[in-house]
């Protein structure tokens, strides 16, 4: 499978607060994005006087429709304007994958930083008038590219295999599969070394609960029958319910068997589809690639 070049898929949402002023550049900006390669969905909104910052914005991450947002915070420290600080710590609190861009002038990011400088180390994006005819430029490429970094270190593993022994053979063929993609997968034959004299309670809990960034479940009477596999499937599962069931399992089913806890209406890959569709739609579900870029427009118009 020859893949093109390959992005880790930004789903960006842009909250303007410079309503009129800045809403021409906001504009300009989300243009640039829905024509970026990384840029998978793109949407925005502008902040609600009455109802404080778009809450749909929050309704969309808990979707997991949504893992960027730039976001503008007015003019922070004026009166006659809002603080964008408890809506970004609200958002980081509850949804720690988030990424953030702040995006606004010069002198709100210093005003904005001097009242909150816990903010500081953000990514920040200076406001200008981006023109629709420019297809390229310099800082925002470097910040995609920032945010594209902090997603793809942010785990060691794309993709997490958990199975009973009984289904080996489909694991095996899916891990060299993904792995022959480039992915970064844990598959246990591959790690006895890494494992050896470790508390394989902790260290597998630790793995499918915070360490992976998918969690392929190959699902099966076989599978709910096993200390091990019940082990991996709960702590999979709390990390589903702490991101507020965020697309983090991804089942696999080898017969109708049904997984406790697990919803009957998520979506699986049914293993009679064969190891070469499973591998390239996990690799689609991992990347945006030149094959399968498919932009999408979410949220409400800016005006």
């Amino acid at each position: 499978m020859t893949l093109t070049t390959k992005y880790f898929p930004i789903d960006a949402f842009l909250i303007s607060g410079h309503m009129h002023m800045g809403a021409g550049a906001s504009r300009g900006l989300m243009y640039y994005l829905q024509h970026h390669p990384s840029v998978r969905s793109f949407g925005m909104a502008t902040y609600h006087d009455s109802k404080g910052y778009d809450e749909q914005a929050l309704e969309y991450i808990s979707q997991g429709k949504v893992n960027t947002m730039f976001i503008d915070p007015g003019n922070t420290g004026d009166y006659l304007s809002f603080d964008a600080a408890p809506y970004i710590k609200k958002i980081r609190s509850e949804f720690p994958n988030v990424v953030f861009v702040i995006y606004t002038w010069d002198r709100c990011w210093e005003k904005f930083t001097e009242i909150h400088p816990e903010f500081l180390h953000y990514f920040y994006l200076d406001h200008v008038y981006y023109s629709e005819n420019k297809k390229s430029n310099l800082k925002l490429n470097i910040i995609l590219d920032e945010c594209q970094h902090w997603f793809k270190t942010r785990y060691d593993y794309d993709i997490a295999i958990s199975f009973a022994s009984e289904d080996r053979q489909l694991a095996e063929g899916v891990a060299s599969g993904l792995k022959k993609a480039k992915a970064r997968v844990f598959y246990d034959k591959d790690e006895q070394a890494h494992l050896l004299g470790k508390n394989l309670y902790d260290c597998l809990y630790d793995i499918y609960c915070n360490r992976s960034r998918y969690c392929i479940v190959i699902s099966s009477i076989s599978y709910t029958k096993k200390m091990w596999t019940t082990h991996e499937r709960q702590a999979a599962q709390e990390r589903t319910l702490a991101e507020r069931g965020n697309e983090y399992i991804i089942p696999v089913r080898v017969d109708d068997t049904h997984l406790p806890g697990l919803s009957k209406s998520i979506a699986y890959i049914n293993a009679t589809d064969g190891v070469e569709k499973i591998v390239k739609l996990i690799i689609q579900k991992l990347w945006v690639t030149k094959k399968n870029l498919e932009k999408k427009y979410i949220g409400k118009s800016l005006y």
